[in-house]
């Protein structure tokens, strides 16, 4: 079997579920006999400078000629088809979801992403994607046939049952990244209204990815008057986040969109 090059945009170790996936393909799939390498792209991805397109181009056409281009599609998604085409590889895409569907874009970027997503999944010999909602969008939102792609749900580490508190505070948690999409704003205005109850909420996510966003998301915070109860604490180590788990009584999503 050919060596696959699996080319990834950005942090890998930036703990978000989307690379969390990312790591455990590079990890196991060696396991299983399959040669995978980790090619970084430049972190500008959905939204990349010229520079850094002209960049992630050459990497890629820099790979053995025979290699299997496995990318991410927060970077195939962003990526002209004139760009793909030139590389003349083995394509294969992995969407987690499609990336004109992210909350908060600009009408016409949602409408350039979707074009060129469209494009360059119609250049991708297979599709990988993490559920089959997603496939479904992609073969009748972006005309993908359904033969061509593969659905991999992500798995679950194991855990022991949280213990919670005893009742009389109630622990609500929220893992993601602080963006749009996961509308941690509606949480707040929903907890607003129940500000006289005796409850604790822990938002978990990274604020790097749209810091003008977490800067909204505080102002919410403080002008919702729930300083004393809400406590953001951006992106935190395994061990940390174990420790949230346990002492939480509820796991609240609030996502506007899920892949």
């Amino acid at each position: 079997m050919p060596e696959i090059i699996f080319a990834i945009p950005g942090d890998l170790t930036a703990p978000s579920g989307g690379y969390g996936y990312d790591r455990h393909m590079l990890a196991l799939l060696p396991k299983a006999g399959i040669t995978i390498r980790h090619l970084a792209l430049p972190g500008s991805f959905p939204h990349p400078s010229d520079s850094d397109l002209r960049h992630a181009a050459d990497l890629l056409a820099a790979t053995p000629d025979d290699a299997v281009l496995l990318i991410d599609g927060l970077a195939l998604g962003a990526m002209p088809a004139p760009v793909l085409t030139a590389i003349r590889r083995h394509l294969v895409a992995l969407v987690h979801h499609p990336l004109c569907l992210e909350d908060g874009l600009k009408p016409d970027r949602a409408a350039a992403l979707r074009l060129s997503e469209t494009e360059a999944l119609a250049l991708a010999q297979a599709v990988i994607t993490t559920s089959h909602v997603t496939a479904r969008i992609l073969a009748t939102q972006f005309g993908v046939q359904s033969a061509r792609i593969t659905v991999a749900e992500p798995g679950t580490e194991p855990a022991a049952r949280s213990t919670g508190t005893d009742g009389s505070t109630m622990r609500l948690l929220t893992v993601g990244s602080v963006v749009p999409r996961k509308a941690h704003d509606v949480l707040i205005t929903a907890l607003a209204s129940i500000s006289d109850r005796n409850w604790r909420l822990d938002i978990v996510g990274s604020t790097t990815f749209n810091p003008a966003h977490a800067a909204f998301l505080c102002e919410c915070i403080t002008r919702s008057g729930l300083a004393d109860h809400i406590k953001l604490h951006g992106a935190v180590s395994p061990t940390v986040l174990e420790t949230l788990y346990h002492a939480a009584n509820l796991f609240v999503l609030p996502s506007r969109y899920e892949g």
